[in-house]
C-alpha cells in the first residue's frame, strides 16, 4: 500500500522500456482541490531501485470561485509531462495539448549507451507525438503503471481528483529477458491507502496487458 499510488509495480531485471496507452480521464472536483496523474515508469527513485523515470498525463480540478463558503466554479487542467525523480521534478510538455477523451500513448526508455532517458508521448486524436530526453542514472529492478495523487513541495500528498474508473491498456516492459506483458512478470498490486482506501487497481485483462483503477475518495 502507498499513500499516493494505485496500480502495479513489476519486477524487471535491468529494465530499459515501459509502454502503455490510456484515455485521458475527465477530472471532477471532489469537494476540495483535487489532483491526479497517470503514468508509466522505470525504477523507483531510491538507492535499491535507481532513478525513477516516468511520463504521463495530469488531470486536476481546482476551485476558482467561492460563494457562501462553497465552491461555485472550478477549473480543470490537463497536460502531458515527464519526470526524472529525484533528479528533476515534473516538467510539463507545452507543445502537445491533451483533453479528456483523447487516446494517448506513452513510452519511457533508458539507454545505457548514453545514460539518457527517452520519452515518447503521443496524442492519437491529433496524430502527433513529442520525443524528448534527459540525462539520468540507471533505473533498477522495477517498472510501474500508476494512478497517482501528486504531493506538495513539502512531500505531503494532495487530495485526489475524481477520475472515476480509468484503464491502462497495451502495457509492456522490456528488460534483460525481452519484452513481455506485465501480468506474466512478478508483480505487486498497489492500493492507494492513507487509513482510508482512496483508489484501487482491478484485475489484469485477459491478455495481461491492462487493468482498471477506480477512484474511491479524495483523501
Amino acid at each position: 500500500m502507498y499513500e499516493n499510488w494505485a496500480g502495479y509495480q513489476v519486477a524487471a531485471k535491468n529494465p530499459t522500456q515501459a509502454r502503455g496507452s490510456w484515455t485521458v480521464p475527465k477530472a471532477s472536483w471532489p469537494g476540495r482541490d483535487g489532483y491526479s496523474n497517470m503514468w508509466v515508469g522505470l525504477g523507483g527513485g531510491n538507492r535499491a531501485q535507481g532513478q525513477l523515470i516516468q511520463a504521463g498525463t495530469e488531470h486536476d480540478s481546482k476551485c476558482v470561485a467561492l460563494r457562501a463558503g462553497k465552491c461555485s466554479k472550478w477549473k480543470n487542467d490537463y497536460y502531458l509531462w515527464v519526470e526524472t525523480f529525484p533528479q528533476r521534478s515534473q516538467e510539463r510538455i507545452t507543445n502537445l495539448p491533451v483533453s479528456p477523451g483523447d487516446p494517448v500513448r506513452v513510452a519511457v526508455r533508458w539507454s545505457a549507451r548514453d545514460s539518457r532517458a527517452y520519452f515518447t508521448l503521443c496524442n492519437e486524436r491529433l496524430q502527433r507525438c513529442v520525443v524528448t530526453s534527459r540525462a539520468t542514472s540507471a533505473p533498477k529492478g522495477v517498472a510501474e503503471f500508476v494512478l497517482e495523487r501528486p504531493s506538495r513541495a513539502d512531500g505531503r500528498p494532495l487530495a485526489l481528483a475524481n477520475t472515476g474508473t480509468v484503464s491502462f491498456r497495451q502495457l509492456s516492459v522490456t528488460d534483460a529477458s525481452g519484452t513481455r506483458v506485465p501480468k506474466k512478470m512478478a508483480h505487486t498490486r498497489i492500493l492507494m491507502f492513507n487509513g482510508n482506501l482512496l483508489a484501487s487497481p482491478g484485475a489484469w485483462s485477459a491478455s495481461g496487458n491492462g487493468f482498471p483503477v477506480t477512484f474511491k475518495r479524495a483523501a
